[in-house]
């Protein structure tokens, strides 16, 4: 059991970790997505 919950552990650090790195990448791409529908939006009532 002790082999058990150190794997889950690991594994859940490591998500963890994942989760962090990639956290500002997607922040970044939905903040490009919503200025492109706006610049987009933009455009198109000229």
């Amino acid at each position: 059991m002790n082999t058990f919950m150190d794997n889950l552990v690991g594994m859940l650090l490591v998500l963890a970790v994942l989760g962090v790195v990639a956290l500002p990448s997607l922040i970044g791409l939905v903040h490009e997505r919503r200025m492109d529908r706006q610049i987009r939006a933009s455009s198109l009532a000229r």
